[in-house]
């Protein structure tokens, strides 16, 4: 376990001795389809956790956290509120935290923190609504209120929400209620200078740090440049793109210090750790041999979804094989996991239910052709998000792939629905990208399974 810090370890104790594991304690050890939240089970990105650290750093400063769907950019922003409400053992776990401090920063204590934070999804939500909800959310079970509720004057509260058009006040974190507003035109940006100026005042000292996931998803997400510089809050947006260009809109151009943090495929060092967390939580009842690490490094490709995916996939395999979950955990020794369970669970993933969407996509791509195959496989292993038809003639020379077929079977691919996404074409290059990252990690995963390479 020497890649995972000591002080790591310590924070892992509780999660693999508790006295009784459900089956649910034990699926969720790898989760591919949902974000890390706990600084504890986030593995890699030490560069982007100190990028994060310095952008908090940095007075005025916002962040904007960007990649492909599948490498992380959630579980990050997770990161972000953690260190921002003074969770700093993740810094401990990257050596950061000395780091910071030995270039002349303040010392990393839980006093220290500064920051006032608020959490808000941006699915398909135009942008005043988005803000509203970052004034107005209750809070939940992991985040805390909106805006709203850190303003005890109530004659305030009143003066805001009569501007955005709110018929409540906060009289707690989650408690609000209803009162009489003054009726006035809706003015969303005026009541949102309005709360942020009047935060401000009454928490002198204290950041402001509104973190926005899936903001790529956000209709009118241009509109948010007028946000962006509001001087008393500062911003996290968080969303898919392969530039920040892309991810702004066409107002990509603000006046306030930005930092922008891309998320790029992981290496392998940073998928092992992935997979040795996992494997210390589990140690008592299942060991992931070094070859099966290597395997399941190996064959994701960069991806921490497929990462998650197999180590997931061929524990499941052994809590079946075991009979029950509850068998599984009474076995006296360990069951052991290796590279011949991984190289079985990726041969059979066209079976699987949870990959017949890959599968059915494949399938549709292919159309039963083995030219159409080797060309989207070629596709699927350029190094870079974004693919230009210029950059494709080496990698089709190399396989004897004709380069006008390969350029008309592109040209086919492009025409698919659902399969890739043009990003721009000047004359006969066009640059190009999947529209599923996951799925072209899956060719290259089905492709594994090819004895022909």
């Amino acid at each position: 376990m020497a890649e995972l810090s000591p002080v790591r370890l310590r924070d892992l104790e509780p999660l693999r001795r508790r006295r009784t594991l459900s089956l649910q304690d034990l699926m969720g050890v790898f989760t591919p389809t949902s974000a890390i939240a706990d600084p504890v089970k986030f593995a890699g990105r030490s560069k982007q956790v100190e990028q994060v650290t310095d952008a908090l750093l940095s007075p005025d400063a916002d962040l904007i956290i960007f990649g492909e769907r599948g490498n992380g950019k959630t579980s990050l922003a997770h990161m972000i509120h953690a260190i921002a409400t003074g969770e700093y053992q993740l810094l401990d776990y990257y050596g950061l935290r000395k780091h910071l401090e030995s270039k002349g920063l303040l010392p990393f204590t839980k006093e220290r923190t500064t920051f006032t934070t608020i959490w808000v999804d941006g699915f398909e939500k135009p942008v005043e609504e988005v803000i509203y909800a970052t004034m107005t959310r209750r809070a939940d079970a992991r985040y805390g209120p909106g805006l709203l509720a850190y303003i005890p004057n109530e004659a305030t509260q009143i003066e805001i929400a009569s501007k955005i058009g709110f018929d409540k006040i906060f009289t707690g974190e989650s408690s609000v209620k209803e009162v009489i507003v003054p009726k006035q035109p809706i003015n969303i940006k005026q009541g949102f200078e309005l709360a942020t100026q009047t935060f401000a005042r009454m928490h002198p000292g204290r950041e402001l740090l509104i973190i926005i996931d899936e903001f790529e998803t956000i209709p009118d997400r241009a509109k948010m440049s007028q946000y962006l510089k509001t001087a008393a809050a500062r911003f996290a947006l968080v969303g898919i793109a392969a530039t920040t260009l892309e991810l702004l809109g066409e107002h990509a151009s603000v006046s306030r210090n930005t930092y922008g943090i891309t998320l790029p495929a992981m290496s392998g060092r940073e998928l092992r750790e992935i997979l040795l967390i996992g494997r210390y939580i589990l140690e008592q009842f299942c060991t992931y041999d070094g070859t099966a690490v290597q395997a399941i490094a190996h064959l994701a490709n960069g991806s921490p979804f497929w990462c998650h995916f197999l180590a997931r996939g061929v524990l499941q395999e052994k809590i079946e094989s075991a009979g029950s979950w509850l068998g599984f955990l009474d076995s006296r020794i360990p069951v052991n996991v290796n590279e011949r369970d991984v190289r079985r669970l990726v041969a059979a993933l066209p079976e699987r239910a949870d990959c017949q969407l890959f599968e059915t996509a494949l399938s549709q791509a292919v159309m039963g052709d083995t030219t159409n195959m080797r060309v989207l496989r070629e596709l699927a292993a350029q190094p870079n998000s974004l693919i230009s038809t210029a950059e494709l003639g080496p990698a089709f020379a190399k396989h004897d792939i004709d380069a006008d077929v390969g350029k008309e079977t592109v040209e086919g691919f492009l025409k698919l629905p659902g399969l890739l996404e043009e990003h721009g074409r000047i004359r006969d290059v066009v640059q190009f990208a999947f529209r599923d990252p996951n799925f072209r990690r899956y060719i290259l995963l089905r492709s594994s399974t090819d004895s022909s390479g």
